[in-house]
């Protein structure tokens, strides 16, 4: 195992393998994330002192929307993470408006939780500058990721190697454990088991 955790991964309704038939809003993907976090919690059994939460481009609004509300998570990864809808287009607004979505910018400085952020230098998608201020805005800093030559959606391939190893120092700075990698069902959790909830499947051979 390269990184030793298990991964509960889900899809968004509209995305992805999701069989709900509905279109992507906000209401939507906001009950979907809660749904998955109850389901892990609840029924599973996983604490929340031993989830991480790993949230990718727009999926970051759900992630820290999530953290804020459960401060007892473990961490926080945000991974190219969006200042706020609007800012994607607008990326040097000062003030978030009232019909913005996914304001993390607003937010993030609300969650108590430790966050890890990864940002490509050359993204095109998403400016760096998005991952540059969700950093600056964060209460609980952990030093971030800033990928040279990384784009929106190549980092974990084209720097597979120094992208584990950087997880994996995370991990060990968030007192991360060591456990197997699952896309969804898992057996009942031991003592000190970590678990990171991911609103994709992770880039994990299964094999690692």
């Amino acid at each position: 195992m390269v990184l030793d955790v298990n991964v509960y991964a889900y899809d968004y309704t509209g995305y992805g393998l999701s069989t709900n038939s509905g279109r992507p809003t906000v209401r939507d993907c906001l009950a979907d994330i809660e749904a998955a976090f109850q389901h892990l919690t609840n029924v599973i059994g996983i604490k929340e002192k031993d989830v991480i939460l790993y949230g990718q481009s727009l999926g970051t609004g759900p992630t820290l929307h999530l953290a804020r509300k459960h401060p007892a998570v473990r961490a926080v990864v945000l991974h190219s993470g969006i200042m706020s809808g609007l800012r994607v287009i607008r990326p040097f607004l000062k003030d978030s408006y009232w019909f913005d979505i996914f304001p993390n910018v607003d937010i993030i400085r609300e969650c108590k939780s430790p966050i890890f952020v990864i940002h490509g230098m050359q993204d095109e998608e998403i400016d760096i500058l998005h991952g540059r201020q969700l950093y600056a805005k964060s209460a609980q800093k952990i030093a971030p990721w800033w990928v040279d030559g990384g784009g929106h959606n190549d980092i974990e391939f084209q720097t597979r190697g120094l992208y584990f190893q950087k997880l994996k120092n995370f991990l060990n700075e968030v007192g991360g454990g060591e456990k197997k990698e699952s896309s969804g069902t898992m057996t009942p959790k031991r003592e000190n088991e970590k678990v990171v909830i991911q609103d994709q499947v992770l880039p994990i051979d299964r094999k690692s």
